[in-house]
C-alpha cells in the first residue's frame, strides 16, 4: 500500500511543481528551462526507486527557485540574457536573407 499514496504524491506534487515552473512547449523553452524540467522529471521518478519522498520534493523545489531566479535574472540584467539564452541575430533584413547569419546559426 506504500507504493499507492507514493504514485499519488508524485504525481500532485509533480504537476505542482511543473505547474510553477511553466506552461510552454518545448519549443518554446530557452536552454536553462529545457534541462530543469528534464531534471525534475527525472527526479520523481526516484521515489519510486525507494527513495526519500520529501527530499525529492524539496529537490525538484529548489530547481523551479533556481528557474524562477534566473528567468529574473534575465529580464533585469542584459548580460545575463546575452549569457543564458544568446543574442539575437536578423535572418531578413531589408527583405534580403542575410546569408552569413543564416550560416552562423547552421541553417
Amino acid at each position: 500500500m506504500d507504493w499507492i499514496w507514493k504514485a499519488i504524491l508524485i504525481i500532485i506534487v509533480g504537476t505542482i511543481i511543473l505547474r510553477i515552473a511553466g506552461r510552454k512547449s518545448i519549443s518554446q523553452m530557452t536552454l536553462s528551462q529545457t534541462v530543469i524540467m528534464i531534471a525534475i522529471g527525472s527526479l520523481l521518478i526516484q521515489p519510486v526507486a525507494g527513495k526519500n519522498v520529501w527530499v525529492t520534493f524539496g529537490v525538484g523545489g529548489v530547481l523551479v527557485l533556481t528557474l524562477i531566479a534566473m528567468e529574473v535574472m534575465q529580464v533585469k540584467f542584459d548580460f545575463m540574457e546575452k549569457f543564458l539564452t544568446g543574442k539575437s541575430k536578423p535572418v531578413i533584413v531589408n527583405g534580403q536573407l542575410n546569408d552569413q547569419n543564416l550560416k552562423k546559426m547552421r541553417l
